[in-house]
């Protein structure tokens, strides 16, 4: 894989806006590209070599030699002007020459190849402000990688599991009145939502508008919710365009049905 991207200096005390890329995948020939709006941040081009030589497995990391933690690191990285958001936080610790240490894998890619290039900045003697902007190389021995994530996760999977066994933990959706208020909210929740009471947070509730049933409330957040990532976060519709809706009878249809009418699009329906 191949890629190249530019990037920005965050300056320390200015307000930090958010940066929304859009990621387009080929799955037909792996090739991708990464925009922001209509400038081209990074492409390239995903697929299996048939000619890998890994490396020998390399010694397991220690302590022998001085270490610095993650908080230190960061710390160091946002006086130089470098701003990381806690998701892209990844590396736990490093020696002090920036050659090896230990990274957390957050079963997403991105963080985890930037973690991997922060060890750029960290063998760099240079103070001056540097951004990798290009991979040349790597590899990746899947059969190891999978050994050190199962290894870290067996814990957690036990506890999931023990958690599905013990209780009910199906449902993500609910309607109901707070115990303290009485408001009438809807909203999502991580499990468990099949019951006569959870716990939630608040951030994932909406008040249930006066004219809706609590028995409409429950349909509304997860096929809604859907759609609005598949029309404004993906396929970025917008008014009067023509929308093609699969299985329009279905909930996530018929939602669809409803907000691609409320922005007078041309709508093409199969059931």
């Amino acid at each position: 894989m191949k890629v190249s991207h530019r990037g920005k200096k965050l300056n320390a005390g200015k307000k930090i806006v958010p940066t929304k890329f859009f990621v387009n995948i080929l799955n037909s020939c792996g090739r991708f590209e990464i925009t922001e709006g209509k400038s081209l941040v990074a492409s390239g081009q995903v697929y299996e070599s048939q000619k890998i030589v890994f490396q020998e497995r390399p010694p397991e990391y220690t302590r022998d030699n001085l270490f610095l933690t993650g908080k230190d690191i960061y710390e160091e990285l946002k006086i130089s002007g470098y701003e990381f958001g806690s998701s892209f936080q990844g590396v736990i610790e490093a020696d002090i020459e920036g050659v090896s240490g230990v990274i957390r894998w957050q079963d997403k890619w991105i963080p985890f190849l930037d973690s991997v290039l922060l060890f750029f900045l960290l063998s760099s003697s240079s103070e001056q402000f540097r951004v990798p902007t290009e991979i040349l190389s790597l590899k990746i021995d899947p059969n190891i990688f999978e050994s050190f994530v199962n290894r870290n996760y067996v814990s957690e999977k036990d506890e999931l599991r023990d958690t599905i066994q013990k209780k009910c933990a199906i449902g993500f959706e609910f309607s109901g009145r707070e115990e303290m208020s009485g408001k009438r909210l809807c909203g999502f929740a991580s499990s468990q939502a099949i019951a006569t009471s959870i716990h939630v947070e608040p951030k994932f509730c909406i008040e249930i508008p006066d004219n809706w049933s609590l028995e409409e409330a429950a349909t509304i957040p997860i096929v809604y919710t859907t759609c609005y990532y598949c029309f404004f976060t993906r396929a970025r519709l917008q008014p009067r365009e023509s929308v093609l809706i699969h299985s329009g009878t279905g909930g996530v249809g018929l939602a669809a049905i409803n907000i691609a009418l409320r922005l007078n699009c041309e709508i093409f329906v199969t059931v």
